[in-house]
Parts: structure tokens; C-alpha cells; sequence
């Protein structure tokens, strides 16, 4: 689906998300489709001088993962922050609070042992006079805690509305049991992605996002099963500027 329509080196983002219209993360991800949270039309006018990226809106959907811009709902559970690098200006992290987000066997959905849990984070990146966004990369870690007839399956993937830019998968075989094994998820993009990165035209608006999905697969309930973010569940994206002038080198 087309997320945002180019014009004139600026977007009119009519809705920044449509998150969940597909996983397309291999064969690892069951395809899924979740409606849409419409999202307000983002502002084309041009970012101020004093700012090389903002950050004009963000949106967290899923199982345990809600939250947008601006927004103040009782349900709103997933927080974000963007920052500029302190060694270099030109880089940008943007922070996501995920410690909501979370797979346990104890609460699943309904009566079904075998069940998922999906979250997925867009925001709209908007670079300044002269540079181009010419990297995006994500990097958070999970806790599990599996025991033994319980099949775990992890999966993310970092993306911009054309697609993926990059991948990650692991499963958890149920003949063994996990105890306080951790996951470090650290994605930036592979070929494709440094070629979709690179064709980026200057000054141009961009959703970047990443998704994530926790498999758990149980004949029964017995198996205790625990999946949650690392720490205080932080997500960390980073965004890289470019000078248009000479792209091949950061600002």
C-alpha cells in the first residue's frame, strides 16, 4: 500500500499509517492485517534552519503497544523522544518507551495456547535545508523466559513505506527450555535497503518505521512462556543526515 504520495521534493501524508496491512518478514510472519489508525495530515511547510530533522509525528500500534503524537488516552501506553546525537548533530535518535509490549503464556488470548503478539512504530522524519536522510537503523533487546513444549518464534524488521529495509528472525525449537536469555536486536540495512536509502531525493519527508512479532507455540497451557523488552523496553532508532551536496559524505 502506498503510505505517502512525493511532490515537488515535499509529501502531503494523507495517513501516515496503515500499520499491520501486511508482515512481510518471510516466512516467518503470518500475514496479518490489523485496521488502520488514520493519522492527521502531517504540515508541508519546510523545517526550520535551527533544525536539521523533526520529527512531525509518530504512532505505536499492536498488542500491548499504543500511542501516538500528541495523544493523551487512557490507553495510550508507548512513549517517544527524538534527540540529536551528542558527538554529532547530524544524527538523530528517536527513543520509543516499549515496556508495555510484552508475550506472556499466563494472559493469552482467550482460550488458545498457541497465540502472537505484534507492535509496530512509523514516525514521519522531515530533514532540513540542503540534507537527505541517508541511513535508519533500530536497535532494543528481549527477555525470554520459555519452558521446556513451548515453541518460540522472534521476528522484527526495520521499513519505509516502499518496504523492508532490513530483517531478523529467531526461533526458540520446544524440546528445551530458556531461562533468562536475552536478545539483542540491532538492525541497519542490507544491500536492498542501502539502495532504497540512497535513492532518498534531497529535502524529502520520510515514514520510517520498524515491527516486531512474538510466535508462542503450545499444545497446552502448562508451558510457561515470558517474552518482554530489556530494561526499561527501549527502542532506539537512529537517523542519519546527508549534505545534498556531497552525499556520499554525513553533514
Amino acid at each position: 500500500m502506498n503510505l505517502y504520495q512525493d511532490k515537488q521534493k515535499t509529501i502531503k501524508i494523507s495517513s501516515l499509517l496503515s500499520v499491520f496491512s501486511a508482515f512481510m518478514l518471510s516466512m516467518i510472519f503470518v500475514q496479518t492485517a490489523i485496521a488502520a489508525i488514520p493519522v492527521s495530515e502531517a504540515s508541508t511547510e519546510k523545517v526550520s534552519d535551527k533544525n536539521p530533522l523533526e520529527m512531525r509525528d509518530w504512532l505505536a500500534l499492536g498488542s500491548g503497544c499504543r500511542g501516538r503524537q500528541g495523544e493523551n488516552r487512557k490507553d495510550s501506553k508507548v512513549r517517544a523522544e527524538i534527540h540529536a546525537d551528542r558527538r554529532n548533530p547530524m544524527i538523530y535518535h528517536v527513543d520509543f518507551a516499549l515496556d508495555s509490549y510484552q508475550l506472556n503464556g499466563d494472559k493469552a488470548v482467550g482460550d488458545k495456547a498457541t497465540f502472537a503478539r505484534e507492535c509496530s512504530l512509523r514516525i514521519a522524519a522531515y530533514p532540513g535545508k540542503n540534507l537527505k536522510i541517508s541511513n535508519f537503523s533500530m536497535e532494543t533487546s528481549l527477555d525470554v523466559q520459555r519452558d521446556k513444549g513451548s515453541a518460540l518464534t522472534l521476528a522484527s524488521r526495520i521499513m519505509t513505506a516502499q518496504g523492508s529495509l532490513n530483517e531478523w528472525s529467531f526461533i526458540h525449537e520446544k524440546n528445551s527450555a530458556m531461562q533468562n536469555s536475552t536478545h539483542k536486536i540491532s538492525l541497519s540495512p542490507d544491500q536492498h535497503g542501502h539502495k532504497m536509502m540512497s535513492d532518498i531525493p534531497c529535502e524529502t519527508p520520510k515514514i520510517l518505521g520498524a515491527d516486531f512479532r512474538i510466535i508462542n507455540e503450545r499444545e497446552n497451557f502448562r508451558p510457561k512462556v515470558l517474552v518482554k523488552p530489556s530494561g526499561k523496553g527501549k527502542v532506539r532508532m537512529t537517523i542519519t543526515l546527508s549534505s545534498c551536496k556531497n552525499p556520499e559524505k554525513p553533514a
